[in-house]
């Protein structure tokens, strides 16, 4: 008989404590952010992390965002670096920003995906 994985329930809070005891084990920092405001506020532009107006005029699609800066950005790398903004501040978020890695967008095509110069009949 094959071996079944069990699927065991925790709440968050429990989740959070356990999560929060290994971290001092191995000596990382635990850091437990509110995300409020973080997917609304301008990461490239270092926008203040606050109640912003809904953001539809920066949104180029579901994943992309124009940012005050004239930049493209993917939506979940805006939101995650305004978390890390909260976390370590705008001067490391800054230094990210500068290298320029952050919003050079590319397609990646997979395997399974048709080339856009293939035609199907």
């Amino acid at each position: 008989m094959k071996e079944q994985s069990r699927i065991i329930q925790i709440t968050y809070e429990k989740y959070k404590a356990k999560l929060e005891s290994k971290c001092q084990r191995f000596g990382i920092q635990y850091h437990l952010i509110d995300e409020a405001s973080t997917s609304r506020t301008d990461a490239l532009a270092l926008d203040e992390i606050k109640e912003q107006p809904c953001g539809k005029k920066r949104m180029i699609n579901r994943e992309l965002l124009k940012s005050a800066t004239g930049g493209m950005i993917n939506a979940d790398i805006d939101r995650d670096l305004n978390i890390l903004r909260k976390v370590a501040g705008d001067p490391t978020a800054r230094e990210i920003i500068s290298r320029g890695l952050i919003n050079r967008l590319q397609r990646i095509r997979l395997a399974y995906e048709a080339s856009p110069s293939l035609k199907l009949n």
